[in-house]
């Protein structure tokens, strides 16, 4: 996935950021405490789960886009 996807979709950011918070706010997660408890393997994985997220959700929503183009 590349960098402009992101800038182009800021909607994907903001509804991935909301619901990761969500999650961490309903189990009593102080995100600055997991921050400062992972390895660099294990942030190095949480950032390819969170752009493969953004590839999915940025694919659902290009086919649901070209769905409703009319042909």
């Amino acid at each position: 996935m590349n960098d402009s996807s992101d800038k182009n979709n800021p909607v994907t950011n903001k509804a991935v950021g909301f619901l990761v918070s969500e999650v961490f706010r309903k189990n009593g997660i102080d995100v600055e405490k997991v921050k400062k408890s992972l390895t660099d393997e294990q942030k190095s994985m949480l950032r390819l789960l969170v752009n493969d997220l953004t590839a999915e959700v940025n694919n659902l929503n290009d086919h649901h886009s070209d769905n409703k183009d009319p042909k």
